[in-house]
């Protein structure tokens, strides 16, 4: 996916504001003083796309009129939002159809914006009420990447074969020479869980009561354990946790048959459930060896966070 250009009415310091992308180039570089509306550009875009993605022709829009132009697979669409009418490519709609719209929009900001933040935030609030009952790889729309995708990002680089040139690239970029071959998932119990107890040897209790895909993903990663293991035994009833410790070559063996994307998607699911409590691996790093895969700063993960989001999203059509 491309954006061509964007034209907003009026949003915050951002008055009948236009830019035209450079349609040929992969990245492109906001550069403005402080204050001078980069950030809020940035907020204006997920507002823009979140009314397109959830488009109701009753309500009122993102609160500015706009007009963006972006291609996909070789299609090139234009939509407005002007007077309380939506066209798209000229024509009037009073639904979005069958439109193409971009499968995520990924918001990564290495600085201190708390409004984007929020934004995301809601957006993960509403997909976690319907989470029980989404389908395989499915995610909310918007994905914000900060500090607490670290230890997720580095574990999912680690789990692909050793041959992967990103899995390559993460090793060398933050000096890991090697890994035990596990990796260790402590989940704590999601926020949507009913209040009471839970007989975690019931399979109807396993996981806090937990169903639908988010189940099946956890089921599966039960399968990776070496020597075999039963869901309710891997229960702390001390810290209310379940420890799973995965092997690498038989997680790698049971989801062969799905993309990198997919798994990401599942888990941040449990991120977004507020269940994973830690994630851990035995790494070697030079003239260190450690589990804690949060280790690293944020100075030194920078652009391996970029680096992450390219590989995971790589074949699907983001902004």
């Amino acid at each position: 996916m491309r954006l061509s250009k964007v034209w907003i009415s009026d949003y915050k310091n951002l008055k009948d504001f236009s830019i035209s992308f450079a349609e040929k180039e992969f990245i492109d570089i906001f550069v403005g003083r402080n204050g001078s509306g980069k950030s809020n550009f940035l907020e204006a875009l997920v507002k823009i796309f979140n009314h397109q993605l959830t488009f109701d022709a009753d309500d009122d829009g993102p609160g500015f009129e706009y007009a963006i132009r972006y291609e996909i697979d070789g299609t090139e669409i234009i939509v407005e939002w002007k007077k309380k009418l939506l066209s798209i490519n000229g024509k009037q709609r009073r639904t979005v159809g069958k439109t193409p719209q971009p499968d995520n929009v990924i918001v990564y900001y290495s600085g201190q914006n708390r409004h984007v933040a929020e934004l995301i935030e809601g957006y993960e609030a509403s997909f976690r009420r319907k989470i029980r009952g989404a389908s395989f790889g499915d995610s909310p729309a918007f994905i914000g990447i900060g500090p607490d995708y670290k230890k997720m990002l580095i574990l999912l680089l680690l789990l692909l074969p050793e041959d992967r040139q990103a899995r390559r690239f993460i090793e060398d970029k933050l000096g890991i020479l090697g890994t035990r071959g596990s990796a260790t998932i402590t989940l704590g119990r999601p926020l949507n869980a009913r209040r009471g107890n839970f007989d975690h040897l019931d399979p109807a209790d396993l996981f806090w009561g937990l169903e639908g895909v988010t189940r099946t993903f956890l089921d599966d990663l039960v399968s990776c354990i070496e020597g075999g293991a039963t869901p309710g035994a891997l229960h702390d009833r001390n810290t209310d946790q379940y420890v799973i410790k995965i092997d690498v070559k038989t997680f790698q063996h049971v989801f062969e048959e799905h993309s990198w994307n997919e798994v990401f998607k599942l888990f941040n699911n449990l991120r977004i459930l507020e269940m994973l409590d830690d994630i851990s691996m035995e790494i070697t790093c030079t003239g260190l060896q450690s589990s804690n895969l949060g280790l690293f700063s944020d100075g030194q993960f920078q652009s391996v966070y970029l680096f992450a989001i390219a590989e995971l999203f790589k074949d699907h059509n983001c902004l």
